[in-house]
């Protein structure tokens, strides 16, 4: 995944948007296109391929929400503070005075993912798609990630974070 910046000197202001971009999964899914395509088009259907068919016609609508997924889930920051959008589930917001630190937290099936943690938000929606987030984390816990390949520009996030949250970084 990589996070696009939108530069705050190109639109006048101190607003930093932050996306993630999921290009693991695009080659997933285009390996998964070809092995599809070789099957289909190499040897031809035959009676029992049916189930080979269906779940190509299930993937492709799933392959599609991978670049709106990547548009919706975002962090966007200002000198006020900074919101967390999660795949349209769910919004964080907190000031500045709410960071409490950036850190490793727990996550299922993950192990310890790299996050922003709060002392206090703001939270608007569901955060029940939030599973791997233990439940009386969800509305204080931003993830940046786990490694490089998950964000692999955070660190102009975190200079935002050292800019705005001194406090938080160590």
């Amino acid at each position: 995944m990589r996070v696009d910046i939108e530069a705050p000197e190109a639109r006048g202001s101190e607003r930093h948007v932050y996306r993630m971009r999921f290009y693991w999964l695009y080659i997933l899914f285009g390996v998964f296109l070809f092995f599809y395509a070789s099957a289909i088009f190499g040897q031809g259907l035959t009676e029992g391929d049916a189930l080979l068919l269906l779940s190509g016609l299930l993937m492709l609508p799933a392959g599609a929400l991978f670049p709106l997924i990547g548009w919706v889930l975002r962090v966007e920051t200002t000198p006020e503070g900074l919101t967390y959008h999660n795949m349209g589930f769910y919004t964080v917001r907190a000031g500045w005075d709410d960071v409490d630190r950036v850190g490793r937290t727990p996550f299922r099936l993950m192990g310890r993912v790299e996050c922003i943690l709060l002392s206090r938000s703001s939270v608007q929606g569901w955060t029940g798609g939030a599973w791997m987030v233990p439940r009386s984390e969800r509305k204080l816990t931003i993830p940046l990630g786990k490694s490089r390949w998950t964000w692999s520009n955070a660190d102009e996030l975190k200079r935002d974070i050292l800019r705005y949250a001194p406090h938080a970084v160590s």
